[in-house]
């Protein structure tokens, strides 16, 4: 099954609290982080597209007219070919070397808005590296926090930034800082769905399936289309030796029509060809 970008993008989050069952710190080994940190930022802070090998040719072409375009372009041309490359990663899936062409954008107009784009790209960058590259993720997760911070602090109300901004704490020395992070957003709305979600899989990260349980539900009370919590439940189930409760949920998600839930009923058929 070739899945789209967005689902590969939500399953290699998503296994992150696979991979980090047990709390865990990447800095266990102070020289070993200083070293890893300083290779992972060398790698990021270019465009890394060379690093593709797997492109067609026709892929290949495709990228080689939009960045002569880009390189023939004046400044402000510039913009809308930078634009250009940035769909031109996300579609292929380079989300590092996306973040660092919305970056270049956010340094020549620094703004809020632009803030918003530099940080929403590198932590779309981050989900997908964190269950790949852990190096990469760390510095990822460095630069996602360097805009999302800046726009928490102008708008502490903005709960789904700080919500983002909490899961790339992850690695962070203090391992309750992503926890209490969302726990600060829960007081200012305690039914703030994107909060909750993060809350259980940060739940299910310290093993702590009932709370993540109670987490999902709760989600799912809220907004019954809310099929990103429903596929977490059912995986918390399947932990569970649930797996009548988790099919009876996938077998609802992967029966739906409409096409803007694909992504979720591409996962929900997934997940029920392992039960």
């Amino acid at each position: 099954m070739k899945f789209s970008p967005l689902i590969l993008v939500i399953i290699a989050f998503f296994s992150v609290v696979l991979l980090y069952q047990l709390p865990k710190s990447i800095v266990d080994n102070k020289d070993k982080s200083v070293e890893n940190k300083k290779q992972a930022t060398q790698e990021t802070s270019k465009d890394s597209h060379s690093q593709m090998s797997n492109w067609s040719e026709k892929t290949q072409k495709e990228y080689e007219k939009i960045v002569q375009k880009y390189n023939k372009a004046n400044e402000k041309e510039q913009i809308s070919w930078t634009d250009s490359l940035i769909v031109f990663f996300k579609t292929n899936m380079k989300f590092d070397s996306a973040a660092y062409y919305q970056e270049k954008i956010a340094l020549k107009n620094d703004n809020i808005q632009n803030w918003q784009k530099a940080g929403d790209s590198f932590y779309e960058a981050f989900k997908y590296a964190v269950s790949i590259d852990e190096k990469k993720a760390v510095t990822l997760a460095e630069k996602t926090q360097k805009y999302y911070e800046k726009i928490v602090a102008q708008n502490p109300n903005d709960l789904d930034t700080k919500a983002n901004l909490a899961m790339t704490y992850i690695f962070d020395k203090n391992p309750m800082k992503p926890v209490l992070t969302l726990k600060d957003n829960l007081d200012k709305n305690e039914n703030h769905e994107l909060t909750l979600l993060h809350l259980g899989m940060l739940a299910i990260r310290s093993g702590q399936l009932d709370k993540a349980v109670i987490r999902f539900e709760k989600i799912i009370q809220l907004n019954p289309k809310n099929f990103e919590a429903k596929i977490y439940l059912a995986d918390v189930w399947i932990k569970q030796n649930k797996k009548q409760d988790a099919k009876k949920i996938l077998e609802e998600i992967a029966g739906l029509k409409d096409e803007k839930f694909q992504n979720w009923k591409q996962a929900a058929e997934e997940y029920l060809k392992q039960l």
